[in-house]
């Protein structure tokens, strides 16, 4: 699909206002710089300095990124959380004004839903937040899908005490 004008120019002035600076969003959507600074002008938003970024929250990156695999497809692989995790692995993220959050319970939107509500992963890979991996359950649900893939501590034990070390857990 080619991409129109009016599109170009919205996502500029997305990404200017995320933050990025006229030259990176430029060479991101092959653009002059100068256009960029148009394109906002025209938009009737505030302009920065030159070379100026703002600096984004996790958060606000986290929601921004979320709209862009929404508005072009998920894809097919994991898309790990590079940023604060928990000790068990899981992409965490602070909340506005609020707590810690884990970044796979803020994209399926159970944030507030208390322990009767988890969330769940199809590819076993902790700090995967791609919403095609993640499917809300149960606990129970939780603790099944755990040993019938063999995720138990006590089942990868048994697995390396039977292959040796060489065996991943």
């Amino acid at each position: 699909m080619r991409r129109t004008a009016d599109d170009t120019r919205d996502k500029a002035v997305a990404l200017y206002l995320a933050g990025q600076t006229a030259r990176e969003v430029g060479s991101v959507l092959g653009i002059h710089q100068q256009s960029v600074r148009n394109f906002v002008r025209e938009a009737g938003q505030p302009l920065r300095p030159a070379g100026r970024s703002v600096v984004v929250s996790k958060f606000d990156q986290l929601v921004v990124q979320i709209r862009q695999y929404d508005e072009e497809g998920w894809p097919d692989g994991c898309v790990e959380w590079g940023n604060a995790r928990d000790g068990d692995g899981y992409g965490m993220v602070k909340l506005p004004g609020r707590r810690m959050a884990r970044v796979c319970r803020y994209v399926l939107g159970i944030v507030d839903s208390g322990r009767a509500v988890q969330a769940l992963h199809s590819c076993d890979n902790p700090p995967c937040w791609n919403r095609r991996h993640l499917r809300i359950g149960t606990p129970k649900e939780n603790t099944a899908d755990m040993l019938d893939r063999g995720r138990h501590r006590w089942q990868r034990a048994a697995r390396r005490a039977f292959h040796g070390d060489e065996y991943p857990s």
